[in-house]
């Protein structure tokens, strides 16, 4: 199973989840993609713990 197709198939399961893709394949267009299929966010390795943590918080903030 690809990761966007655990992102749809999530996204059906429980449509209130934030989901957040961190791939190692980072394009436009799979960015494009993920955030028209439901993903809140979408981070490419390599990324620093710094970043992850502020897009965390982010959506945290965004939920809450």
């Amino acid at each position: 199973m690809s990761g966007m197709e655990m992102l749809q198939h999530v996204r059906k399961l429980y449509p209130d989840l934030i989901c957040i893709i961190i791939t190692g394949y980072a394009t436009v267009e799979l960015a494009v993609q993920a955030m028209r299929e439901g993903a809140h966010d979408f981070v490419a390795k390599p990324f620093t713990p710094r970043l992850l943590l502020q897009v965390l918080n982010g959506r945290w903030t965004a939920a809450g």
